[in-house]
């Protein structure tokens, strides 16, 4: 069962200006999805490449003072440790060694602020950790491609998605050519996130789900909580809108009902899964407002 949420909407202006609109859209891979065990193998190695690239860079494999940095020590795992490296494709393994080398240089970079302006912090920044549990799995561009709106992966490592989409992209294709920048695998405890980073304009440019916005026209929008939404516009044959809110105070009454019944309890592994189905029920109630209004 594939459940997919959107963020963000497809909007071009009147004077076809080009823009860049980068959204998400996210698919839940439960239990009974086929791609489920393969999102669980894929997160577990891409945490082990990721704590050895950290170990390398903290501690040099000949004892030298300085570690690798993560382009040495992406090299240094691909030939002294192959049997983990080649667990995965290496577009995802090359690029796993990638997002701990930015980790890094973000800590860096954080700490030499932190030592030139104390006041902007409240905390000394702390180092990357080592993951303990399962890691996002970032793709690049080169681990994935789109047939008609279809997701395939790199190797086989996980089994074709469908998603909403429709358009078609090749391995590594050229940046201009490009609408899905990034794909990645998000572990959320009894689920995994499949989220799919693109460029809304280059679809609006190929007609796709395409809106447009007239700015001569004038909207107004009053939030609540028994009623979320009130809208009136100016345009002519539109009517307001009103939209009941007490669905989503409903959810919330329930999430913390149910999470104070199960911390007196103590079955606190059981609270990230009403999490996560509290967080869903939020998102398809946002979901299903934004396409009322747009």
């Amino acid at each position: 069962m594939i459940d997919t949420n959107f963020s963000g909407r497809n909007i071009i202006n009147m004077n076809n200006e080009k823009s860049t609109h980068i959204r998400t859209q996210q698919i839940v891979i439960r239990k009974q999805h086929e791609a489920f065990r393969g999102a669980g193998v894929c997160t577990q190695i891409v945490r082990r490449i990721k704590n050895a690239t950290s170990y390398l860079m903290q501690h040099h494999p000949d004892g030298k003072d300085q570690g690798l940095s993560h382009r040495d020590a992406d090299k240094w795992l691909k030939r002294n440790n192959s049997a983990l490296y080649a667990k995965l494709p290496s577009a995802i393994a090359q690029r796993s060694t990638q997002i701990v080398g930015q980790e890094w240089k973000a800590f860096f970079a954080a700490l030499k602020s932190f030592k030139k302006t104390l006041s902007a912090f409240k905390a000394r920044p702390q180092k990357p950790r080592y993951a303990h549990k399962a890691a996002t799995v970032h793709i690049g561009r080169n681990g994935f491609k789109f047939v008609e709106g279809t997701l395939h992966f790199a190797n086989d490592v996980l089994p074709p998605i469908k998603t909403q989409f429709r358009f078609s992209q090749n391995w590594n294709a050229l940046v201009g050519d490009t609408v899905a920048l990034e794909v990645r695998i998000v572990p959320k405890g009894n689920c995994f996130i499949i989220e799919i980073i693109y460029d809304e304009s280059k679809i609006v440019e190929a007609g796709r789900f395409c809106r447009l916005l007239d700015k001569s026209r004038k909207a107004g929008i009053d939030l609540g909580i028994n009623n979320l939404i009130a809208l009136a516009t100016d345009q002519p044959g539109v009517r307001p809108v009103l939209i009941n809110g007490k669905a989503l105070k409903s959810i919330n009454a329930w999430y913390n009902k149910r999470v104070a019944k199960l911390r007196s309890q103590g079955k606190y592994a059981h609270i990230r899964a009403v999490t996560n189905n509290s967080s869903f029920g939020v998102q398809n109630i946002n979901k299903n407002t934004n396409n009322i209004l747009i």
